[in-house]
């Protein structure tokens, strides 16, 4: 089984990520189509979340169906705070980037903000752990949205930008003051695209038919799929957060090649 004969698969930071926690785990859901699905609180106001923060930024109103619950309230109340609405600026959420050029890769960010000199990503984060700024700068979510994001200003005619006019930015949502912002530059290009290359190339070099062991034995309990490789029953309460930020869809794809 090769992944890089296949033309249609596309990397995206959570495929990456679960590649590095368990090459097993990235057979089951990327190869062998398998899912998870979970109904819990944690997992729906997360979702609640990302609808508000794209209707708001859309210019559509919220609705109060989905405020009832007075944490997603306070949540939304703070980030309406904290980004005011700008004319001047040019709001994009729920945007969605792919590209081939020197790797298959996707990404879908909550939001773009494009200044006339600027880019700024920001990333909604609900989970309960408190980000650290130092993991976040090698993050691999971080590296393929900065990266993406270089490669694409000619497609979003802001070509005049320069790389140190990029920004990450991830707002925690039980944290929202604390902002970890991340500027970009030709430096952290020229790393990132190494990282990146050296871990795509050798998932197409991994031998999925013959996986002998677990690469992060750690990981086992908190993943969602290890009844099918352990046999055990999934408590759910204990990954619900981890699974947040794993939902990507079908999205269209920009080929500059």
């Amino acid at each position: 089984m090769n992944l890089k004969d296949n033309k249609n698969f596309t990397f995206s930071q959570n495929s990456l990520k679960v590649f590095k926690l368990c090459p097993l785990k990235f057979k089951q859901i990327y190869m062998d189509n398998m899912r998870w699905s979970t109904n819990s609180e944690v997992f729906q106001r997360g979702i609640s979340f990302h609808l508000l923060a794209q209707r708001y930024f859309s210019g559509i109103e919220p609705g109060e169906e989905y405020i009832e619950d007075e944490e997603l309230k306070l949540w939304f109340l703070n980030l309406k705070a904290q980004y005011p609405i700008d004319k001047d600026k040019l709001y994009k959420p729920e945007f969605e980037l792919r590209l081939r050029l020197d790797f298959p890769l996707q990404a879908k960010y909550d939001l773009l903000v494009v200044e006339e000199d600027s880019i700024h990503i920001i990333d909604w984060k609900t989970n309960r752990a408190k980000m650290n700024r130092d993991e976040m700068k090698y993050d691999l979510q971080t590296l393929v949205y900065l990266y993406i994001l270089g490669k694409s200003l000619a497609y979003l005619n802001k070509e005049d930008i320069k790389t140190d006019r990029i920004f990450m930015h991830y707002w925690q949502a039980s944290y929202d003051k604390d902002i970890i912002s991340i500027p970009y530059n030709e430096v952290l290009k020229k790393e990132y695209k190494e990282i990146l290359s050296n871990l795509i190339e050798e998932i197409y070099n991994f031998d999925f038919d013959n996986i002998k062991e677990d690469r992060n034995r750690t990981h086992c309990k908190r993943c969602e799929l290890k009844y099918f490789c352990k046999g055990e029953r999934v408590d759910f309460s204990i990954i619900e957060e981890e699974l947040i930020d794993f939902n990507w869809d079908e999205i269209e794809e920009i080929d500059f090649n």
